[in-house]
């Protein structure tokens, strides 16, 4: 039974490697059926890119009008959990990764930037045990609703981004970012308020 399974999950491989590479109009209704009959939730409209990888469909909930461009990595495997709002856009080669029991949750109307980088699942850091042989610890990533991740930004586990924030591109954040500011830099600080609206 185990070499059954064995061979299913290489061939589903190849099956979702191929279908990741089918270009245009086509391509994109084939992923959105398959990846939709295998996450938790897909909603209408989502448009998903050639060369994106999917780990752990079944711990994956999205929203409606949900865009990825190519190369995207969305991994929830191992017991972890991506929930996507409404209107989220993911530009190319945007790796979220809530491998090993780590939780990813992102709200409405939010705009990721190429090259992004969120990993709620990290390492132990045990001097006992060599780097390589620690194992995972889940950790939890929350982005508001109504927020812009510029480009090559970073976002490690266990922070909190708030509603309307701005990350600006470059970004490493280490820390939570109040809602309605800006920030920038590595480490992420405070650079501004988004607007008179937030304090």
């Amino acid at each position: 039974m185990r070499i059954v399974r064995s061979i299913v999950s290489e061939l589903s491989g190849y099956a979702e490697a191929l279908l990741g590479a089918v270009p245009g109009r086509a391509g994109v209704w084939l992923r959105r059926a398959y990846w939709g009959a295998r996450m938790q939730a897909l909603g209408a409209g989502a448009v998903i890119g050639t060369g994106t990888l999917v780990i752990g469909p079944g711990n994956i909930r999205i929203g409606d009008e949900f865009s990825c461009w190519r190369n995207c990595t969305l991994a929830a495997g191992s017991d972890g959990a991506i929930t996507l709002g409404r209107h989220v856009g993911l530009n190319a080669n945007v790796y979220l990764n809530a491998a090993s029991g780590g939780r990813i949750t992102i709200g409405d109307e939010v705009g990721i930037g190429p090259n992004v980088v969120m990993r709620a699942a990290n390492k132990n850091m045990s001097p006992e045990r060599p780097m390589t042989r620690q194992a995972n610890v889940g950790l939890t990533i929350t982005v508001g609703t109504d927020v812009w991740i510029g480009a090559n930004v970073v976002v490690v586990g266990g922070v909190t981004i708030g509603d309307g924030a701005v990350v600006a591109a470059g970004a490493v954040v280490t820390r939570d970012v109040a809602p309605g500011t800006v920030v920038a830099g590595v480490p992420a600080r405070f650079v501004k308020h988004r607007g008179p609206e937030w304090p």
